[in-house]
């Protein structure tokens, strides 16, 4: 990656310019050979677990409001809000929706199982 060079801040001025699109392109044609464009994914990959580590917490907080509002780990209304949430994202994204709600929908069955063991006392 060259130096200075920010991947989130080059995808959030083509975000802003209201290319959904071509922000994957406009960022990735310096890149000059393959290891060059693994680091690029290594690092994308970093911030991709940095995310779900973030997520993993706000759900160990929804498990303790639900716990105290005396609410289900699993709430369908909110699966498929979550999922029709996930579609409209990739299909802005060019993404396959069909494949993002599939990973979004393992990703729910997981924040479910933290919550129940919340909800269970077990955090672990």
């Amino acid at each position: 990656m060259r130096p200075g060079f920010s991947f989130a801040a080059a995808l959030l001025r083509a975000r802003r310019q209201g290319c959904m699109s071509c922000d994957m392109t406009m960022a990735t044609d310096d890149i000059p050979d393959m290891p060059a464009l693994r680091a690029r994914i290594d690092a994308l990959d970093a911030q991709l677990i940095a995310l779900l580590a973030q997520r993993s917490a706000l759900i160990d907080r929804a498990a303790r409001i639900k716990a105290r509002d005396d609410l289900p780990a699993r709430i369908e209304a909110r699966i498929e809000e979550v999922v029709t949430n996930a579609r409209r994202h990739a299909e802005r994204a060019g993404l396959d929706p069909d494949l993002i709600e599939s990973i979004w929908r393992r990703l729910i069955e997981a924040a479910i199982a933290q919550e129940d063991r919340h909800l269970k006392g077990d955090p672990a």
